[in-house]
């Protein structure tokens, strides 16, 4: 039962309407995770503490993108919290781990 009602709640969460930031996101990381190019990474399915911690080092710097520095900049704790689990929510995470090397 306890699996039948994560799986519920999890699909429920990828028909939710995306936060209010992500339509940017989705220049390059498409919401169904098709690749729009090598460099772009799927986001699709990516484990949203991973995201989180991710975006927070773009907004803080400590990770150096001038694209992402520049979108996250301006992304606070509830932004990137909201997208991280939106990200996470979306696909199964088959394509995590299929970029360009």
């Amino acid at each position: 039962m306890l699996l039948l009602a994560l799986c519920a709640c999890q699909a429920r969460q990828a028909d939710e309407a995306p936060p209010a930031r992500a339509a940017a996101c989705g220049a390059c990381h498409p919401r169904h995770g098709e690749m729009m190019a090598p460099l772009f990474p799927l986001l699709a399915g990516q484990n949203a503490p991973y995201l989180t911690a991710q975006l927070r080092a773009f907004r803080d710097g400590s990770r150096r993108n001038p694209v992402m520095n520049a979108m996250a900049r301006n992304l606070d704790d509830d932004e990137i919290d909201a997208l991280s689990r939106y990200y996470a929510s979306l696909g199964d995470g088959a394509g995590v781990g299929r970029g360009s090397r």
